[in-house]
Order: structure tokens, then sequence, then C-alpha cells
């Protein structure tokens, strides 16, 4: 089961665009967005036939699912699955899924590293407005600081309150290793204070 595309229709309902082959290799599809959640509900409702929803399952449990034989196609829809696999169970995951043919997994993450595993084409993008947007940049292979801003529109790589620490410093003396990490943020700091010498 390849998910070709996802789409909404006149009515703004959610339509999947799929091919029901058996000797395809499948690619994970990644939805990410502030409207994740109601559209994976949706597609389950909508195509209740050929989808099953799946939501704080454990690794073990995915891993048999792909284990299983599936006699007919089917498409597995992963709710938020950062919230209960680490990254690790994660990417082996991702890749057992490719080495299947016949089962199709749709995933809601905001997680970059998912979102960096993937190619642009299966990555879904759904803002407040019930609009559909891809990535305007491939994002298979991406760092996860770019996908961060890029996509999850994250400014910077370090939290709000380090940014804004770093924001306030005085001197070298507060940018001490035991006072603040490395960062890229922490070394365009230290470049802003030589060239202010």
């Amino acid at each position: 089961m390849i998910i070709n595309n996802i789409q909404f229709d006149k009515e703004d309902k959610i339509v999947l665009d799929f091919t029901d082959k058996n000797d395809t290799q499948f690619r994970p599809v990644c939805i990410v967005g502030d409207e994740k959640n109601d559209i994976i509900d949706e597609i389950c409702y909508r195509y209740k036939t050929i989808t099953r929803n799946i939501f704080q399952a454990t690794y073990e449990y995915l891993i048999q699912i792909l284990n299983e034989k599936h006699d007919k196609s089917c498409i597995y829809l992963c709710k938020d699955v950062d919230s209960f696999l680490t990254l690790k169970q994660q990417f082996l995951l991702f890749s057992k899924i490719r080495k299947k043919s016949n089962v199709g997994f749709i995933f809601s993450s905001n997680t970059a590293f998912l979102i960096s595993d993937c190619l642009k084409d299966d990555v879904y993008i759904f803002d407040k407005k019930s609009k559909i947007k891809k990535p305007n940049f491939q994002t298979f292979g991406s760092s996860v600081n770019l996908i961060n801003m890029k996509i999850l529109g994250m400014k910077h790589t370090i939290s709000k309150r380090a940014m804004d620490y770093l924001h306030n410093i005085k001197g070298y003396e507060d940018i001490r290793e035991d006072k603040i990490g490395d960062s890229i943020e922490k070394t365009l700091c230290v470049i802003n204070f030589e060239r202010k010498k």
C-alpha cells in the first residue's frame, strides 16, 4: 500500500490517493503540524475498511504487526509516535517498514529526526486552517536544526531561557562552559564579542 498523496476534497474532507500493490517498497508518510491528530482521526473514520488506528502501542507490538502475514493491504495510522517510542525505536521501525510491501504506515509526529528520514513528498504539514503544505526543501537527510526552523517554526536551536541568557551576557566570564553549554548561538555570541574589541 503506497500513499501517493493526501489532500482535501471540495467539502474539506481528507482524501487519500493510494496504490494497492504488493510488489512496491513502502515509504512511511509523516504528518506534521497543529491539526495532525485530527487528520489521523479523519483518515481512520473515512477509510475504516483499510485502516487501523494505533495509539500508545509498544515497539514490540508494532514489530509484531510488521512480522504478521497480511493477506491484503492495509494502512496503520500511528498518532504521536514520538510520545510512545524512543528515537532509536522510531528509526528501527522505519527501517523495518521499508522492507514490507503491503503494510502502510502514516505517522503523526513533530520529531525532526523522523521527518529527516522521510522524502519531502512523504511529509505533509497541516496548519490550523486545515491547509496542506509540502516542505519547500528536501527533508530526507536534512539537519534536525533546519527542519526545526523551516517546518516546526523554531527560530533557535537552544531553549528560550538559554537564548535570553546569551542576550544578557556582559562579558567572557558569562559564557564559560560551566555556565552555558556549546551551541551555534554561543559561538555567534563569542564572534560578536570579538568584533566589538
